[in-house]
């Protein structure tokens, strides 16, 4: 019996709380149903089932519907307790194949970035509101230029979609980046943990200690963190991140804004939503454009309305029509998400 229960044990470890009791329920069947044939066929005559052993092969075959034949009751309380043993057995094993089938899939799907292995990838690491809406407005863009990944210490993958792969784990465990294949990715999206089990004080320390394990793995990839107080900023980028975003900063700036200037914000928001209309982009300039200048690049995007150049650590604003595009310089405009199909070809 020991033996027995060890062996339960990891089957609910390992395979989740519905086939466990689905084997539970299955073993009961074989073990009450081989019982009541016995009783019901050892003293009748013609019965073959004189012992426990073939009153289990009897009851197995009767519930996984094969049915060879071999031994079979032969009186009326016999052939009752077959029925029913039929019908609880047919149930019961069909359930445990859908269990099965549904554990397996599950497995398939929280290590599906594992098999796959994918690279330039965009990484969001915890999920919240912030993250959330990270994740809808980048399913609301027609075109969807990076493979997403969400890290997220939950059981399963909280986005219903197909764009949206999922890592369960802490983001903070380097074991759980490197299923998501960190070393490889092009960007990180780093949320708050607002969950009930993280202290209010704490959560920028873990956000910092997120980075530090990001840079850890991954030396070149863009980092763009969220915390709560603007005290962190200096510390998030000394772990590592390239932009860090203070919320009450952001909000106080948004309010300040629509005081002096009713309906700037609107509009900004307007230009930085999933919706239709202009959208504000940046991209990296291809390579194919390096050294044009501004003036020929408006020739061929014609639609493209450019805002500012980020070169070396610096914004070029205003763009003058001379200005020759370099390696590595990052373009910041306004266009339909259709141009930008022209643009990356």
């Amino acid at each position: 019996m020991n033996i027995l229960k060890r062996i339960l044990i990891k089957i609910e470890r390992y395979t989740g709380s519905n086939v466990f009791k689905t084997v539970l329920i299955l073993i009961m069947i074989v073990l009450v149903g081989s019982y009541l044939e016995y009783i019901s066929q050892i003293n009748t005559l013609g019965s073959q089932i004189k012992s426990p052993q073939l009153a289990i092969w009897f009851v197995f075959q009767t519930v996984t519907t094969v049915g060879y034949g071999d031994v079979v009751p032969v009186n009326l309380t016999g052939r009752i307790i077959a029925i029913i043993i039929m019908l609880a057995g047919i149930g019961t094993v069909t359930t445990l194949t859908a269990s099965t089938a549904a554990y397996m899939t599950n497995v398939k799907l929280k290590h599906k970035i594992k098999s796959i292995r994918m690279k330039n990838h965009t990484i969001i690491c915890n999920y919240n509101d912030y993250s959330k809406n990270i994740i809808l407005n980048y399913l609301n863009r027609k075109l969807k230029i990076d493979s997403l990944v969400l890290i997220a210490n939950l059981k399963e993958n909280p986005v219903k979609s197909d764009y949206v792969f999922f890592t369960p784990g802490d983001p903070t465990d380097e074991k759980t980046l490197e299923e998501a294949n960190a070393s490889e990715a092009k960007r990180f999206i780093v949320t708050g943990d607002f969950s009930s089990n993280v202290p209010p004080n704490l959560i920028d320390a873990k956000t910092i200690l997120n980075i530090f394990q990001i840079r850890k793995l991954n030396k070149s990839a863009e980092i763009i963190a969220q915390v709560a107080s603007s005290d962190n900023v200096t510390n998030a980028k000394s772990a590592g991140a390239d932009e860090v975003i203070t919320l009450n900063e952001l909000s106080a700036l948004v309010i300040s804004k629509s005081i002096m200037n009713p309906k700037l914000p609107d509009f900004v928001l307007r230009l930085l939503s999933s919706g239709d209309g202009p959208k504000i982009y940046s991209v990296k300039i291809p390579d194919k454009y390096i050294g044009y200048n501004l003036l020929d690049f408006k020739k061929i995007f014609k639609k493209i309305i450019i805002l500012s150049v980020f070169s070396e650590d610096n914004y070029i604003f205003p763009v003058e029509d001379n200005y020759e595009f370099a390696e590595n310089n990052v373009i910041y405009f306004i266009s339909e998400e259709n141009e930008i199909k022209g643009l990356l070809k």
